[in-house]
């Protein structure tokens, strides 16, 4: 499965992919009604409702706004060790410097 077939949520692309609200408003009960294993979050998103999913034991991973293309790079690199992905994370970072 390509990652596009794998992430549900709220982003642009998401298709047919079931909304669970908006970025910083969390529609808790969508979410546990999909049962997610990962739960993308960021730093405006609402940290009551971030933190009843923790509570209900649902990884929440945190990204924070990105202010340079460092800390893009960080985050990229970050979200494919958590998906699992880093090898083509790291594939694509290096490809993308050249």
């Amino acid at each position: 499965a390509t990652v596009k077939d794998i992430i549900t949520g709220i982003a642009d692309g998401a298709g047919l992919k079931e909304k669970v609200g908006t970025p910083v408003k969390i529609n808790l009960e969508k979410v546990l009604a999909l049962k997610p294993d990962l739960i993308l979050a960021m730093e405006f998103s609402d940290p009551k409702a971030l933190k009843k999913l923790e509570n209900l034991g649902l990884r929440v991973e945190l990204f924070h706004s990105p202010n340079d293309f460092s800390s893009i790079c960080s985050a990229f690199m970050r979200l494919g060790r958590i998906v699992g992905r880093e090898k083509k994370a790291e594939s694509i970072y290096w490809k993308r410097l050249q």
